[in-house]
């Protein structure tokens, strides 16, 4: 999925008269997209699966000890200590 390094930000009256198109570009595109609202208050529309893999991260995130752990994991990957796995056989064993 393509990440832009700015979201898109458009207006209510413009959300409101184009919603599928906003919808599409959320969904096949991948793009968040802020909706200014004449209030002041801007809201983001992103897709589910986006938000589902945000809040997974906040959790992932959400204690000391699993940043350290998660840290040390990126550390030990990142010089090559990591170890290949294939998910079916993995899958298999825990099943078997």
């Amino acid at each position: 999925m393509s990440r832009q390094n700015k979201p898109n930000t458009i207006t209510l009256a413009h959300f409101q008269q184009n919603l599928d198109v906003t919808f599409d570009r959320v969904l096949k595109e991948g793009q968040e997209i802020i909706i200014e609202r004449p209030e002041g208050q801007s809201v983001v529309l992103m897709s589910l699966a986006d938000y589902n893999s945000w809040q997974e991260t906040v959790y992932l995130f959400s204690t000391e000890a699993n940043r350290q752990h998660l840290a040390k994991a990126m550390h030990e990957a990142a010089e090559g200590k990591g170890e290949l796995l294939d998910i079916k056989a993995l899958i298999a064993e825990r099943k078997g």
